[in-house]
């Protein structure tokens, strides 16, 4: 965490699905909140300069850029709650 990677993603999802599993949320609930979670991580990177991964190359020129492998797992978090809304 904190190195303007897919994990500042990844780590606050998992840690919303244990906390909704836990709380004997639906599936549902439980794949918002990680959505939710994983959105805001990966948000969270834009202030970071990165010290992992590709935009290590890059310097300060990262900075203000959300990391894309953030995104990306926030786009799967989100896609994965929205397709299990129930119909």
């Amino acid at each position: 965490m904190g190195h303007k990677t897919m994990v500042d993603a990844m780590v606050p999802a998992t840690s919303a699905l244990t906390e909704a599993a836990v709380s004997g949320a639906t599936l549902s609930a439980a794949l918002s909140s990680a959505a939710t979670a994983a959105r805001l991580g990966a948000e969270s990177t834009r202030a970071m300069l990165a010290r992992r991964g590709r935009a290590t190359y890059v310097g300060e020129h990262a900075r203000g850029v959300e990391d894309p492998g953030a995104s990306a797992i926030a786009m799967f978090f989100a896609a994965s709650s929205y397709k299990s809304v129930p119909a």
